[in-house]
């Protein structure tokens, strides 16, 4: 992975400035995100946080020095899985609630899940690839840190302008 250590430097850095931003933007509206709404802020705040989280974590191990392929692998899939899981059961959660005003929320805060989960996705294959199976796939994982840092900058954009709405 050293090959990589300043492409995953940046990933972290800017990970963690947008995760000190998002503290900000949370700590201003206290108020409203203490409000359990489908759909609302607060969910929009615990996603991105989730991915800010799972990048900073994967870029860390990515910078170990010694840290072989396969045992960065192993470990950066225990972190992503756990995240994964996460999300799959907020997603089911959100869904599954039956609220009628959930109807209305589902397409935009799907298309945010469903964007993570592809990231996540990304990441868990890559991880698979180098930590179960041996192989080099850190171009893979380098997307999937793409992707998903990509997915947390638009759901706490969202979450600035839903903030910014009432």
């Amino acid at each position: 992975m050293q090959q990589w250590w300043q492409y995953y430097a940046v990933v972290a850095g800017a990970s963690a400035t947008l995760m000190g931003l998002l503290f900000v933007s949370v700590s201003l509206n206290a108020a409203r995100l203490a409000a359990d709404e489908p759909g609302g802020p607060r969910r929009l705040a615990e996603q991105a946080f989730r991915s800010y989280v799972t990048i900073i974590l994967v870029s860390l191990l990515a910078l170990f020095p010694s840290l072989s392929l396969t045992d960065f692998g192993r470990a950066s899939l225990a972190i992503t899985a756990s995240a994964a899981i996460l999300s799959i059961y907020h997603l089911h959660a959100f869904i599954g609630g039956g609220a009628s005003e959930r109807k209305n929320l589902l397409p935009p805060m799907s298309r945010r899940l469903i964007s993570a989960v592809i990231g996540l996705g990304l990441l868990i294959y890559a991880e698979f690839q180098m930590g179960i199976l041996g192989l080099d796939a850190r171009d893979t994982l380098a997307a999937g840190t793409l992707v998903l840092l990509s997915s947390a900058a638009l759901t706490s954009w969202d979450l600035l302008l839903k903030l910014g709405t009432k």
